[in-house]
């Protein structure tokens, strides 16, 4: 009656053995079951970065312009000015750094628009556009060095392009107001997208 139970039982061990030599193999090789996670995450194409790289970038003639002055009477941390560009051409383009600004007089003094760091480049589909805070050191103020510059208009540059354009300067009412700024600089904060109105 032992040697019928251990022949009995012997047998089911080895029945057992080869369901399992059977099985493991299959699912190691892939051929029944659900892929392993890593399978699936490398079948399936990686996103497309976004990119600037296909689209023009906006020229300076291509942008509507506004240098606009507000209501800071001295150095701060409200801008004294405001610069804006709005792109009017009919596909996008890409505004990439810091736009050229200066207000001089004549061939004599200028005051130059100077930038920190390298901003991010701004998409701007047509009709939308970019304002840059301007803060600069006005005539008459506390620190206000000799050189200063008294002058209603501006010459701007879109980033990238060797073209420039005059700009008249406003005041708030949009009403043609003189540049007063002492120094040779003036301190521009990073472009920054301006929908559409």
């Amino acid at each position: 009656m032992r040697a019928k139970l251990r022949l009995v039982g012997a047998v089911a061990v080895f029945t057992a053995g080869l369901a399992v030599a059977a099985c493991g193999p299959t699912a190691a090789h892939g051929t029944g079951g659900p892929p392993p996670p890593h399978s699936v995450r490398s079948s399936r194409p990686a996103a497309p970065a976004v990119s600037h790289g296909s689209l023009p970038t906006c020229r300076t003639h291509a942008l509507k312009w506004t240098f606009t002055l507000l209501n800071a009477e001295g150095p701060g941390q409200q801008p004294n000015a405001r610069l804006s560009a709005v792109n009017r051409g009919k596909d996008r383009c890409v505004f990439g750094g810091y736009p050229g600004v200066d207000v001089h007089n004549g061939k004599a003094n200028s005051v130059d628009g100077v930038g920190r760091g390298r901003p991010a480049p701004v998409t701007l589909p047509k009709g939308e556009g970019v304002t840059v805070d301007v803060r600069y050191t006005p005539r008459g103020t506390k620190g206000a060095s000799d050189l200063c510059v008294s002058e209603s208009e501006a010459v701007v540059r879109a980033p990238q392009d060797a073209a420039r354009a005059a700009v008249p300067i406003t005041d708030t009412r949009h009403k043609t107001a003189k540049f007063k700024a002492c120094g040779e600089t003036m301190l521009l904060s990073p472009p920054r997208h301006t929908p559409g109105t």
